[in-house]
């Protein structure tokens, strides 16, 4: 099967009924045979559509602008039968529309080998957005906002909640990242001197260059968590994770049911059953932006969402891994924000895919994350972090990441085996 997003414009819901009411079939004609012969092929319909603006897209762009291109209306349609190509679809559309819509025409259309996530007309914000709080006690304070987030996590991969940390927390997390960065870059200067920092690739056991001017440093390391600095005030980087887990029962709620983890009430803690990496990724001015991935993989044998309209919810296996992002600053357009494929964890097919998410337009952006926010994501989800600007007065952008994980997994990818001083 193979799923086909048409965009048609001008963007009439009228024009949208009627395709998926008339355009069901295609015919392929056989050219091998003497007696042409044509063979009917079925496309299912998704109710799901969807607006994006044509706008050109820029490789480096950290802003679509919303107010101009042309509107755009987004139909899903399934090939059943594999014979047929998108382009037949296509065709078959476009010559429907020829005769009974003339003033319609097809914008633009993709293809991909697993259904194409859209973005809701509503915008994913009531779907994904755990409802914000003055205070952590009250953010996931009820069941009713910890089965919300647990259906976002299932069918968006993703959940942005409030307030995660307090003001004293980040402070306490930015005292610690800010002195461990500028130790492990004194490291890198020492034993490293032929290295440039933010310009050359690297990976080593204690920090990782994502690309230029980007990194994802461990926080987890004995080498991080301080630089012989006595700070009372100051406690190692892992230490104020497990307090963080361990005062949130609700956070430990959310964990267990997203992940489908043992719910036993005599478990002390989340701890217990999952473990946790620690680092923190941060990036300085003239950073670009990051290639469409997915940290993570589909298990080998783990089955996905496959093309039921709500696989997601019947066969799409449970994270192995859940990350969590914290920004210590405000993110913006000048310092940068990381933007997510809603959706993009269900299959894996659609790694490779990030482009189709901009043309879409199904992205959802970071960019008003304050510091302290938490943005949960499922492991397998698509996503890229933007450019810091060259000309920003912000030095650096950290952002803590947090991989809550099945004791199984063990992350190989991150980062090398050789440590610094070796």
């Amino acid at each position: 099967m193979i799923c086909v997003v048409v965009g048609l414009v001008p963007p009439d819901e009228c024009v949208a009924k009627n395709i998926r009411k008339n355009v069901t079939s295609v015919e392929e004609v056989d050219d091998d045979d003497d007696d042409t012969s044509t063979t009917v092929a079925a496309i299912e319909w998704r109710q799901q559509h969807s607006l994006a603006r044509d706008i050109e897209d820029k490789p480096d762009s950290t802003n679509d602008d919303e107010e101009t291109g042309v509107l755009t209306l987004l139909l899903t349609a399934i090939i059943v039968d594999d014979p047929v190509r998108p382009e037949m679809v296509v065709e078959a559309i476009q010559n429907y529309l020829s005769t009974q819509h003339p003033s319609s025409k097809i914008e633009m259309w993709a293809s991909a080998g697993a259904p194409l996530p859209l973005r809701p007309l509503q915008g994913y914000e009531p779907y994904i957005c755990v409802p914000s709080s003055v205070s952590v006690s009250s953010s996931l304070s009820s069941n009713g906002h910890i089965v919300q987030a647990v259906q976002a996590m299932q069918e968006w991969g993703l959940v942005l909640q409030r307030n995660v940390l307090t003001s004293i927390q980040i402070a306490k997390f930015r005292r610690l990242v800010d002195r461990t960065i500028q130790h492990i870059e004194t490291q890198l200067q020492q034993h490293r001197p032929n290295l440039t920092i933010g310009q050359d690739n690297f990976c080593f056991q204690e920090i990782a260059s994502r690309n230029q001017q980007r990194f994802d440093l461990r926080l987890d390391q004995p080498l991080q968590n301080g630089s012989g600095d006595d700070d009372d005030d100051d406690d190692a980087a892992t230490d104020l994770v497990q307090e963080l887990v361990r005062e949130s029962p609700q956070i430990q709620s959310f964990l267990k049911l997203a992940m489908n983890l043992p719910q036993d009430t005599m478990m002390p803690s989340l701890l217990d059953v999952v473990d946790f990496d620690l680092s923190v990724v941060y990036s300085k001015p003239g950073a670009c932006a990051q290639g469409w991935h997915a940290d993570g993989t589909h298990s080998i044998g783990a089955p996905d969402a496959g093309w039921s309209y709500e696989g997601w919810k019947q066969q799409l296996a449970p994270p192995y891994a859940i990350c969590l992002f914290i920004p210590l600053i405000d993110l913006n357009e000048s310092v940068g924000y990381t933007q997510f494929w809603p959706g993009s964890h269900r299959s894996r097919q659609l790694l490779g895919l990030g482009p189709v998410a901009r043309v879409t337009q199904s992205v959802w952006n970071s960019s008003n994350c304050r510091a302290g926010d938490g943005i949960w994501y499922d492991y397998r989800l698509m996503h890229q972090g933007m450019p810091h600007a060259a000309e920003s007065s912000i030095a650096i952008r950290p952002v803590l990441q947090i991989i809550f994980k099945q004791k199984w997994y063990i992350e190989k990818a991150n980062y090398g085996k050789e440590s610094i001083k070796n």
